[in-house]
């Protein structure tokens, strides 16, 4: 298992020191392939075509990796829904200046690795709010909807966002740097939005670390 390894910076551990969190979805105990593939929905109103392209490529980045998410019209018990509306969830909520939001559902169990006594947090749902509201956001920018174009440097990009946002959803964390991986959470400008719609050697390592390939 991955998880036996030096966890990348990226990796979210549960506030519980050293507990792992995951998509456990055929609830065995052991995070593996067949729990990695997990489907989203973009779900809401105003998704227009340009939008929809932005969220399928935000999902297709994180295809290199042991993680799969795929995009479906279809409701699923694993999934990661899109939505226009501004989600909140424990520890986490949506506040002015926020332009996503990502809220993890899960349910602690116990069982890992075959383990009676050990814990873990199986993830079994996820919700992203984006304001797809077209105007100011922060600092006077606004949305560049097509997930092909880089922005100028008072937009963000769309693509960006949720391929930085669908991260979450694999339990990632937000870094602090300055640097273009996905999970840098401090991009406040077009140029940045722009870079981390790919992955860069921690994303990859953190979203491969649980999961076997």
């Amino acid at each position: 298992m991955g998880s036996l390894a030096a966890p990348p910076a990226a990796l979210a551990l549960h506030s519980v020191p050293g507990t792992l969190e995951f998509w456990d979805n055929d609830n065995d105990g052991f995070p593996e392939a067949s729990d990695a593939t997990v489907y989203f929905q973009k779900i809401g109103t105003g998704w227009n075509n340009y939008k929809s392209i932005s969220a399928s490529y935000g999902a297709t980045a994180w295809w290199g990796t042991d993680w799969d998410p795929h995009t479906t019209t279809s409701s699923s018990v694993a999934s990661i829904r899109v939505d226009g509306t501004k989600p909140s969830c424990v520890g986490s909520s949506w506040v002015d200046g926020d332009i996503a939001l990502t809220c993890l559902k899960e349910t602690m169990k116990t069982g890992l690795f075959g383990d009676p006594y050990s814990i873990y947090y199986d993830i079994y749902d996820a919700d992203i709010g984006i304001d797809l509201t077209p105007g100011p956001l922060v600092e006077n920018s606004t949305w560049e909807w097509n997930g092909e174009i880089e922005p100028s440097s008072t937009e963000y990009s769309l693509r960006g966002v949720l391929t930085h946002e669908i991260g979450h959803g694999v339990s990632l964390n937000d870094l602090s740097c300055g640097t273009p991986e996905t999970m840098c959470g401090n991009g406040a400008d077009g140029v940045s939005s722009w870079v981390i719609r790919t992955l860069e050697a921690d994303d990859i390592g953190a979203a491969n670390y649980v999961y076997a390939p």
